[in-house]
């Protein structure tokens, strides 16, 4: 749950910010921007280590519609809507070129690309060799040093997979099965039924066999283009259903899916992860 300090929450003014959980998220966000700054300025007191440092500050999904906007995109968290997968990052740190600094970049970029990223920037070859022992699929990053030190100016990433129902090649999205948060939020006054149980789950797409935009003419996904593509719509479902085939997760077979007991959880990060939470993977049936 977000829940900020109240020191945080008490810098937004309830005559202006009228809904508590609005509140909640900015003075998260301002509690987040003030523990990063306190990282970064011991970073820059130890000599020579801010200047070999890449920062990097990325969210994981898009905002929930219970407490945020994604306006002018469409959906939100737990959906494969643009507004629920386009997060804002940002990348910093004296490891940067100065020609680069202050510059946007357009280019795909997934979570699982900074570790790839990072591990060779450190030397390290991006490979796990545990996880190809027990037969797992290679991770599926690409390295991203080149475009943002400015090498080139695009990204290598072409194809972004989203979920098992979604799937973005180049510019042309598609999505299928049931899309829940089918809702374009608006700039303010959001959010408007926060009273509301299901929080906008209620309105829902049905995206069958798919449905097709082109996110970069259309970022937020209001003209579906499936009935006046047929040929496009079907290539990018072949492309779709063979990214499926290659997906692995920790449900494979179901015998070996994580454990949803928190305090298992625990045992298994005091036991096996060094006190890290990891992925509580289990790869021998009978354990």
């Amino acid at each position: 749950p977000i829940s900020p300090p109240k020191r945080f929450v008490d810098m937004y003014d309830p005559a202006q910010f009228p809904f508590l959980g609005v509140r909640k998220v900015y003075g998260f966000v301002s509690a987040l921007d003030e523990s990063i700054g306190r990282i970064v300025d011991e970073v820059k007191a130890r000599e020579g280590m801010w200047q070999n440092s890449l920062l990097v500050f990325s969210a994981d999904n898009g905002g929930p519609l219970e407490t945020m906007t994604n306006f002018p995109m469409r959906g939100g968290k737990f959906s494969d809507w643009e507004g629920g997968v386009r997060a804002a990052a940002f990348v910093s740190g004296g490891l940067l070129p100065a020609s680069v600094h202050g510059s946007a970049l357009s280019g795909y970029v997934m979570l699982a690309d900074w570790w790839v990223t990072f591990a060779l920037l450190a030397g390290l070859e991006p490979v796990d060799e545990k996880a190809a022992r027990s037969g797992l699929p290679p991770v599926d990053g690409l390295d991203m040093w080149p475009m943002l030190s400015g090498r080139n100016l695009t990204s290598p990433r072409t194809v972004l997979p989203l979920s098992q129902h979604t799937l973005t090649v180049g510019p042309i999205k598609v999505i299928t099965g049931r899309q829940d948060y089918n809702t374009w939020s608006p700039r303010r006054n959001w959010p408007p039924d926060y009273q509301c149980e299901d929080r906008n789950a209620s309105h829902r797409e049905e995206c069958t066999p798919g449905c097709l935009f082109d996110v970069q003419a259309d970022p937020n996904e209001r003209h579906d283009l499936a009935r006046q593509n047929a040929s496009l719509l079907k290539e990018t479902l072949e492309r779709l259903r063979q990214v499926q085939s290659t997906v692995w997760h920790n449900c494979d077979p179901p015998s070996h899916c994580a454990t949803a007991d928190p305090v298992a959880c625990c045992k298994a990060a005091q036991r096996d992860y060094g006190d890290t939470y990891g992925p509580y993977l289990d790869l021998d049936p009978s354990a």
